[in-house]
């Protein structure tokens, strides 16, 4: 029996190594080892990818010492909420699964929604050596500016992970986040809310908690795509947290009323910087406000208009507290900002009866590899 045994276990072996699994793509891409069996394990050997791993452990370490550990032990401090399930908003996110999860550790499900698009995880053990060193090489200038300056530029982005790069769109970005945080992706799937908005859903968990993430394409502004993404939030309940940071001021405009009024409504935590949700907005007699490092104004160019001097008198007045790190525009941490909005008013009314299904109910594949 032995020999039958032992020819069982080689078969099952070698079945195993013929497929990649996101997680293995995840650990990858992030510079971290992967099983001795994962028909990957022969890339980690490359000069490109041992190149790869050593530049994102250096920048990882870096970015947790001046950013994620001073976040962290802020947020599980003044955040009240941070010890929360409950669902957590961030608009205008791209793919910064990073932050939210900083910020609050134990949500249920984040819901991110950015114009940036989802992308594909392509078959990386069929691509050629260079294409795959060119991939990794464009990933780590995508992720430069998010690990440096905790925000990420659209613009950059656009360029580092076209559509005709071996690495696309949001997707390598998010997996490479979940494997630097200890997390081990379950499951991946894409899925479609309607009206033109597609997503993907990442089932993850970090020991014994399960979590999950969806990454919507959407426009935000009113009118837009974006309004089955806020209607498919609204689902999950009006008591979510919200998160919004180096936001290009969006919600100060009238055109984006609607996902503004979403989050007044359907959060009853809003952690921001002054990009957010404008002051006037936020009505004392709804919402308990508190006030950490300090506002001297915006970083001017195109965002100088945005200039809140009611703002700027609640910061006198609140006698702010100080804080040793930033999340936004302003590098300089004397100069950063961040207010949390705790709702003290009623909640919002139940969803309309318009609203879009949730992605359980709608058709959903598997995310596969794309060949190269």
């Amino acid at each position: 029996m032995k020999p039958l045994v032992l020819i069982l276990a080689l078969a099952v072996a070698a079945h195993a190594r013929d497929f990649v699994s996101a997680n293995d793509q995840a650990r990858f891409l992030a510079g971290l080892p992967v099983p001795a069996d994962s028909p990957l394990a022969p890339l980690t050997a490359s000069p490109e990818w041992q190149q790869h791993a050593a530049e994102m452990d250096a920048a990882w370490a870096k970015c947790e010492q001046q950013s994620l550990s001073k976040t962290r032990s802020w947020a599980g401090k003044f955040v009240k909420s941070s010890a929360s399930t409950a669902p957590c908003y961030y608009m205008f996110s791209g793919p910064d699964i990073l932050y939210a999860r900083t910020v609050f550790p134990n949500s249920s499900t984040y819901v991110l929604c950015g114009i940036e698009p989802i992308g594909t995880m392509p078959d990386l053990t069929h691509a050629a050596p260079q294409r795959v060193g060119a991939g990794l090489a464009a990933l780590r200038r995508s992720l430069s500016t998010v690990l440096r300056f905790s925000y990420f530029i659209t613009k950059d982005m656009k360029v580092d992970l076209a559509s005709d790069g071996e690495l696309s769109g949001t997707v390598p970005i998010l997996y490479f986040f979940l494997a630097r945080m200890g997390c081990d992706i379950a499951g991946v799937e894409t899925t479609n809310i309607g009206k033109g908005v597609p997503g993907v859903r990442i089932d993850f968990r970090q020991g014994l908690g399960a979590q999950t993430l969806y990454y919507f394409k959407g426009d935000l502004s009113n009118g837009g795509s974006g309004a089955a993404v806020m209607n498919y939030c609204r689902k999950l309940g009006p008591n979510g947290l919200g998160l919004l940071k180096a936001a290009s001021y969006l919600l100060h405009e009238g055109s984006f009323s609607s996902c503004r009024e979403f989050l007044l409504s359907n959060c009853r935590v809003i952690v921001q910087d002054d990009s957010g949700i404008p002051q006037r907005y936020l009505n004392p007699q709804r919402w308990q406000l508190r006030y950490f490092g300090s506002y001297a104004g915006t970083t001017g160019g195109p965002f100088e208009k945005y200039y809140q001097p009611d703002l700027a008198a609640a910061y006198t007045a609140a006698n702010a507290a100080e804080i040793d790190f930033q999340l936004s525009y302003q590098w300089n941490t004397k100069l950063a900002n961040l207010l949390v909005a705790v709702r003290t008013g009623a909640p919002a009314s139940k969803p309309p009866a318009n609203a879009a299904p949730t992605p359980e109910a709608a058709s959903a594949r598997r995310l596969r590899p794309k060949t190269s």
